[in-house]
């Protein structure tokens, strides 16, 4: 399977998801009923699902999809949403949506406290030795923060992409041909 723009998109820019939603479109092989019946099939439909192997969770109708990718025994500090519906068209069904990146209150609470003490270091400058050492310190968690948050929400909109492409697609024939 090749990979989808959206994916690209997202593994590119770690901060798209923060600083506008990204929209996709993924085509379905199946008419309207049988692609919902399929996307909601790749969900976890309990809680038990998610403890054992990592997920889309959410909810799945005619009308509107609403997924998140879940991952066990694992929680960041950031989370990407998939909201969306489907589309019956001349050329097919069509699942179009976009995802959105929403930071949780600690992490979120964290970056906010280390821009706080960047600007409030800006203001009253220090000697210069302790305000080199400080900045550097300062600016490291910064970067090490905005990974820290990004990099799964990115890592979790691909695989979630993914999964919604797998479930609308037909699984390839295989060869009949003996080897």
């Amino acid at each position: 399977m090749t990979q989808a723009p959206a994916t690209r998109d997202i593994q590119s820019n770690p901060f798209t998801l923060w600083f506008k939603p990204l929209n996709i479109s993924i085509p379905s092989d199946f008419d309207l009923q049988s692609s919902v019946e399929k996307l909601a099939a790749a969900r976890a439909r309990l809680i038990e699902d998610v403890q054992t192997r990592a997920m889309p969770v959410g909810q799945v109708s005619t009308f509107s999809v609403s997924l998140r990718w879940a991952t066990p025994f694992a929680k960041f500090g950031s989370q990407v949403l998939f909201d969306g519906h489907f589309e019956q068209r001349d050329s097919g069904v069509v699942l179009e949506g976009r995802f959105t990146g929403h930071l949780q209150l600690i992490p979120g609470m964290w970056a906010g406290v280390v821009l706080y003490q960047l600007y409030q270091l800006w203001q009253h400058t220090p000697p210069l030795f302790t305000c080199v050492i400080v900045l550097l310190t300062y600016v490291l968690t910064a970067a090490f923060s905005c990974h820290m948050l990004l990099r799964p929400a990115q890592r979790h909109a691909a695989l979630l992409t993914e999964a919604m492409q797998k479930a609308l697609q037909r699984e390839p024939l295989a060869d009949a041909t003996p080897h």
